[in-house]
């Protein structure tokens, strides 16, 4: 595993995480999203049996981002529907969308997904020039951030609050694929937040065709998992409630990660 520095000198502890393919490579980059408060370090339960290693070994390049997710949504914006697209939208594009939460009112571009999945890609490409890197990034040189990464080559995975930013970023552009570990979770009065609904607005990425959920019942923090991913349209093979939990007791949230039990099982979720 090669821990790449951190582009934009944030705490290192927070560096993001890169794999080359173990096998064939496919030539499509796993973009993994932390959950909220979590660096790309610790979503790794295992050194060996881990969605990292799962996603190599199926062939894929691996980064896994550091980005600002130093604030929780649901505490953030509660029963406020409004509040959930602009807070995604934000640190997607690092640009603070007019009426997001006051917590997130000064983002800065270089904290964003778009700009940091760019800088990550540019360093790797310079330290590991034939480690295909490179293939992974569009138009350097554009003003606009989101046209400088093939977004076409990229599976956007992501854990509870990142599992949401990855759907959120298929709504914004087109990708090879979505999958959501434990999530999207977004709920206002016990219900899907209008923004996951099929018919809101317009999609660049298909739910119905692209995105994939894996979960687990008894999920306290995340329960209407099922219910957005219906609302989204997603095909219901492809909505898969079935993880394993290795036996954990109570809440299952956080097995889709690290129950070992699903190894076998992370690198098909992306296919």
């Amino acid at each position: 595993m090669e821990a790449g520095a951190d582009p934009s000198g944030v705490n290192a502890a927070d560096n993001h995480y890169a794999l080359v393919p173990g096998a064939t490579a496919k030539n499509a980059l796993v973009l993994h999203i932390p959950s909220s408060l979590a660096s790309p370090a610790n979503q790794i339960k295992d050194p060996q049996f881990n969605f990292y290693n799962a996603a190599a070994q199926a062939g894929f390049h691996v980064l896994a981002l550091s980005y600002r997710n130093n604030g929780v949504l649901g505490i953030t914006c509660g029963d406020n529907d409004a509040c959930y697209p602009r807070a995604r939208e934000t640190v997607i594009t690092g640009v603070a969308v007019s009426g997001v939460a006051p917590s997130l009112s000064d983002m800065r571009q270089d904290e964003g997904i778009y700009q940091r999945t760019f800088a990550a890609l540019v360093l790797l490409d310079a330290a590991y020039p034939n480690a295909g890197w490179g293939q992974f990034i569009a138009n350097a040189s554009s003003a606009n951030a989101v046209e400088r990464v093939a977004w076409d080559k990229v599976v956007a995975t992501g854990h509870s609050q990142g599992g949401g930013h990855a759907a959120y970023l298929g709504k914004l552009v087109a990708l090879r694929r979505v999958v959501q570990l434990s999530s999207t979770c977004d709920a206002v009065n016990n219900a899907p937040a209008s923004w996951t609904l099929a018919g809101n607005g317009t999609w660049a990425t298909s739910p119905a065709q692209r995105y994939v959920g894996f979960a687990a019942p008894g999920d306290t923090i995340c329960p209407l998992h099922v219910a957005i991913w219906q609302a989204m349209g997603m095909d219901p093979t492809r909505s898969l409630d079935d993880a394993q939990t290795c036996g954990a007791p109570g809440n299952t949230h956080g097995v889709t990660l690290g129950c070992v039990d699903n190894f076998s099982r992370w690198g098909m979720l992306l296919e």
